[in-house]
């Protein structure tokens, strides 16, 4: 009764000892595919998120800037379609960038 105990025993040591062994190689290879997914992640460039300042100044200003480039884009789109000459497109575009700080000066001018 004894040897059978024990050789019960041996065959529940050997198939824990076995399934030990399974789960270590698992762990493993789940490491190794983390390392090299963490690897991969960090090579890639992170967004940087940058938060909008919410002041009612800021607002103002970003719709003031939104509008004279939209202004801006709306002048080349109407150059580009309205002209085929290069040479006054490339001009509108010049004196468009030209005049743009001065059309965000008057439209920021307060004491109008």
């Amino acid at each position: 009764m004894s040897r059978e105990r024990a050789r019960l025993r041996a065959e529940r040591e050997e198939a824990l000892a076995a399934t030990r062994a399974k789960r270590k190689r698992e762990a493993e290879r789940r490491a190794v595919r983390a390392g090299h997914r963490r690897r991969a992640v960090d090579a890639l460039p992170r967004p940087v998120r940058t938060a909008r300042p919410r002041g009612i100044l800021e607002s103002r200003r970003r719709r003031r800037w939104e509008f004279a480039v939209g202004i801006v884009v709306l002048i080349q789109l109407a150059t580009f379609f309205l002209t085929d000459s290069w040479l006054m497109r490339g001009t509108i575009l010049m004196l468009s960038l030209l005049f743009a700080p001065v059309v965000l000066t008057l439209i920021a001018d307060r004491r109008s």
